[in-house]
């Protein structure tokens, strides 16, 4: 009996193959390393390094015999590396990847040794003398040992979220400033109370936002999310002038269609101008001084200030 194969079939068959393909491609492996320095490496020390199946993977040793006598010997030549291994997180605790201490001596490790752990280059765990505290120590012949259990995770890369504004400190009369985006793009803006942001593109609403120090972050999307940050500050509006080569009509630009006029507040005189041929010619006493603290403690940037 022949069996027909269907189009339906094939593409069961199909998903099958991708599906099997993924779970390949998504697996995460790591390097776990095993740094050490051992002045007085000695022939009675090991370090056994066991996967979560209790498979022993590794012995880091200097010719171990188990022998109880204290020879010293020089450290090991290289750390020992052991590549490809499936990530563990250590959950529950006691289980997962592993090591077993042993010294046959009873005296520990001799010379403050120590050895590091290191999972894709990241130090996890760091193992020393202090480890053989409170285990029964013989003094000779019985092997003390100590199991430590460890997490191998893998390190997350994580998205660059770098931007920056063209300056640090704006005026509400400023041109609204444009952020560059020099890491991932597509992330979101957010920032202090009181700042007015375009979440999307992070245009700064200058005329629109408080006068005052702002913090505005930068978050880029899962899986690999992170952030940064730039500190703004927003300021009062700077005087302006209409003629910025006389200097005579001083200006405050606000948001709101009201001007409020301070005159006879001016210092500056000129060939070019007449003079007063009637009334003082005397300064308004703190005529300028006045509508300036008014601008700044009641209007804020709302009103257009001509000095």
């Amino acid at each position: 009996m022949t069996k027909k194969i269907t189009p339906n079939f094939l593409r069961h068959c199909l998903a099958l193959i991708i599906f099997s393909q993924s779970l390949s491609f998504f697996s995460q492996t790591v390097d776990i390393t095993i740094r050490y320095s051992w002045p007085n490496y000695s022939k009675e020390n090991r370090i056994e390094l066991y996967a979560p199946n209790n498979d022993l993977i590794a012995t880091l040793d200097d010719g171990y015999t188990g022998s109880t006598s204290n020879t010293s010997a020089n450290n090991l030549d290289s750390p020992l590396v052991v590549s490809n291994r499936s990530i563990n997180d250590n959950i529950p605790s006691g289980s997962g990847y592993y090591v077993i201490l042993y010294d046959t001596y009873g005296d520990g490790w001799n010379g403050n040794g120590y050895a590091t752990i290191n999972v894709d280059g990241e130090d996890i765990l760091t193992v020393n003398d202090n480890n053989f505290t409170g285990l029964s120590s013989s003094g000779g012949g019985t092997v003390v040992s100590n199991r430590i259990y460890f997490a191998v995770n893998k390190a997350p890369n994580l998205d660059d979220a770098s931007f920056t504004y063209p300056n640090n400190s704006y005026s509400i009369s400023d041109t609204d400033p444009i952020p560059t985006i020099t890491g991932e793009t597509g992330g979101t803006f957010t920032a202090t109370a009181g700042l007015v942001i375009n979440a999307t593109t992070g245009v700064i609403d200058l005329s629109e936002s408080t006068i005052a120090n702002h913090t505005i972050t930068y978050t880029t999307n899962d899986p690999d999310q992170s952030s940064s940050q730039q500190n703004i500050s927003i300021n009062f509006a700077t005087s302006q002038y209409h003629n910025t080569s006389k200097k005579y009509i001083e200006y405050i630009p606000g948001t709101m269609p009201v001007i409020i006029s301070a005159p006879h507040g001016g210092r500056l005189t000129g060939g070019e101008l007449t003079t007063r041929s009637c009334g003082t010619g005397e300064m308004d006493d703190n005529t300028d001084v006045l509508i300036r603290e008014i601008q700044k403690n009641v209007l804020m940037n709302l009103v257009y200030i001509l000095i």
